[in-house]
């Protein structure tokens, strides 16, 4: 019997767009599988399972992605209302959590990205949507927007908050909400970042929040209202942590 990775064998059953995608369902538990060959209690995305195993996907319909499952923690935990608001989703990628701020009745929301062709096509096509691809988020300007922005949700990769928050609080109405996804494996140190770039130490998951709440408060001159962890793990299992901020 032909034995596959489980992440190789979802992406040939067309159950995931690309294998990273099947490596974070797998990760967060979101992948059932049943058969004869007995698995291992906690699988992993390399773990070889038979071809013809029967597989069952924890459906998430609500979100384009599992990022909206995030925000919507997070927009309840810090009671922010999105209803009526102009705003930001800077790294918006699929579009999960431009989803979750639409779905919450948000009236409009700017979905920024370095990337291109990301965005879901439901979201792509969305009046209350605009898209804003291929800008960096780090040398926005408050002039590249009309109305004003009363809700930035900020998930991004590959670089500190450090870098995005000066820009970003910018243009954030002084009355609006700023909502942060702290992603430690971008905030620290190479040296203390595990293999595989996985954050497991809890003294380093402090660290990080304290590098992004010290720069936060002190030179962005940000009011830091609330952090919480975020009950969905970020890619590769890692742990990330929501923080909310207003302008002083």
């Amino acid at each position: 019997m032909k034995h596959l990775r489980l992440d190789s064998l979802l992406v040939s059953r067309g159950l995931f767009e690309s294998k990273e995608r099947a490596q974070c369902a797998i990760l967060a538990g979101d992948v059932q599988t049943e058969g004869s060959l007995p698995l291992p209690v906690n699988i992993k995305p390399g773990t070889f399972v038979s071809a013809d195993i029967t597989i069952k996907i924890k459906t998430h319909q609500r979100y384009v992605s599992r990022g909206g499952e995030k925000l919507e923690y997070a927009l309840d935990y810090f009671v922010i209302d999105a209803g009526g608001k102009i705003c930001m989703d800077v790294g918006s990628s699929t579009g999960g959590f431009t989803d979750c701020l639409l779905k919450h009745n948000a009236r409009l929301v700017h979905a920024i990205d370095v990337g291109r062709g990301q965005l879901h096509w439901s979201l792509r096509k969305n009046p209350h949507v605009i898209t804003h691809e291929g800008i960096n988020a780090r040398y926005l300007q408050y002039s590249d927007f009309t109305d004003s922005v009363e809700i930035i949700v900020v998930d991004v990769s590959f670089i500190s908050l450090t870098l995005i928050l000066p820009p970003v609080l910018r243009i954030l109405a002084s009355t609006g909400h700023m909502i942060i996804l702290i992603k430690p494996q971008f905030e620290l140190d190479r040296k203390r970042v595990g293999k595989g770039g996985i954050v497991r130490d809890p003294t380093a998951h402090l660290e990080a929040i304290g590098k992004v709440y010290a720069f936060a408060t002190g030179f962005s001159r940000a009011r830091w209202m609330g952090m919480t962890e975020s009950p969905i793990v970020g890619r590769g299992g890692n742990k990330e942590f929501f923080a909310h901020l207003c302008p002083v």
